[in-house]
């Protein structure tokens, strides 16, 4: 070894090469980039030590936290259960305050979901991505996947100023397991992905704001509404520092 590079890595011997050397990765991450994952294996089940980050849970009308009955092939599996109060809306969100700010929405984002939605009716709806307010039903900046309180689909949405987009059907809402993907593909356009399906784009009101990493589910009738969360990661690239 003898030079390590501001990217992280470290130039070796390597007679292969015409120079004599070469740069190779350390195994760490550069500084232009940020890799957050969560497999909801260890923490417990009070705000502020919710998974490996420490998710922050709340809600307008009582919320319950707990550790799923395990699934084979899915370790770690998060409840996150509403109370029987008509427009109970339970949360979790990433910083410790539901209008705290992560990073903006303009960065390169690259974000995965595996939920399953227990509570697949006409009283529930069910949103998970970046938002600038977790409390708000429907927020005036948030970008992810939702299904609509009478909705029977998935559907992606970019929400900026209150004003919004949607993608056609990512597909049929049920009580399976769905793995999505979202991510900034430029300045404009949002990609959403169903279980590696094809990938639906919205190309406007995408938001810029100051958003966080959160999921909410919502019941309209007075009935608990519940959902599993199995895996979190979020990968921010093109950043200069």
């Amino acid at each position: 070894r003898v030079a390590v590079g501001s990217n992280e890595q470290i130039l070796l011997a390597d007679s292969a090469q015409a120079s004599g050397l070469r740069w190779a990765s350390t195994g760490g991450l550069s500084l232009d980039e940020v890799l957050l994952i969560d497999e909801f294996i260890s923490g417990g089940i009070t705000s502020g030590n919710h998974g490996e980050l420490k998710w922050f849970s709340s809600t307008n009308l009582g919320v319950t936290i707990a550790h799923a009955t395990a699934v084979a092939g899915r370790p770690g599996l998060l409840n996150i259960n509403t109370t029987a109060n008509s427009t109970s809306l339970a949360r979790m969100h990433l910083k410790n305050a539901v209008t705290s700010i992560g990073f903006l929405g303009s960065e390169l984002f690259d974000m995965l979901f595996i939920v399953r939605l227990n509570s697949n009716d006409g009283d529930t709806s069910f949103r998970f991505g970046l938002t600038g307010d977790a409390s708000a039903e429907a927020p005036a900046a948030w970008v992810g996947v939702e299904k609509l309180t009478a909705g029977t689909t998935w559907q992606g949405t970019a929400r900026a100023a209150s004003v919004e987009s949607n993608t056609a059907s990512l597909g049929t809402t049920d009580t399976a397991f769905w793995k999505f993907r979202i991510r900034r593909i430029n300045s404009t356009d949002i990609g959403y992905t169903a279980n590696a399906g094809t990938e639906l784009t919205t190309t406007t009101n995408s938001p810029t704001v100051g958003l966080q990493p959160f999921l909410a589910i919502r019941t309209a009738a007075a009935a608990a509404k519940n959902a599993d969360w199995d895996f979190f990661r979020l990968k921010i690239t093109g950043l200069a520092r």
